[in-house]
């Protein structure tokens, strides 16, 4: 029989999200709902930047420029 040999053994990984050309329907929600809950994550974030410079420096900035 066959096996002898090592590449018969070799184990593949499988093809990378981005190679592949079907996706399971739940997969596909899955990352529309990731990719969601990020946008809400990355505009909680600028907002608190935001507020934490304000906290910071906002006297002084809007007395420069106003």
């Amino acid at each position: 029989m066959g096996g002898d040999s090592e590449e018969d053994y070799f184990i593949l990984p499988p093809p990378a999200l981005e190679d592949r050309l079907w996706r399971h329907p739940a997969e596909v929600g899955q990352l529309k709902r990731m990719k969601r809950s990020m946008g809400y994550f990355r505009l909680f974030g600028k907002a608190a930047v935001a507020v934490g410079v304000y906290l910071l420096w906002g006297r002084d900035f809007l007395s420069f420029v106003f």
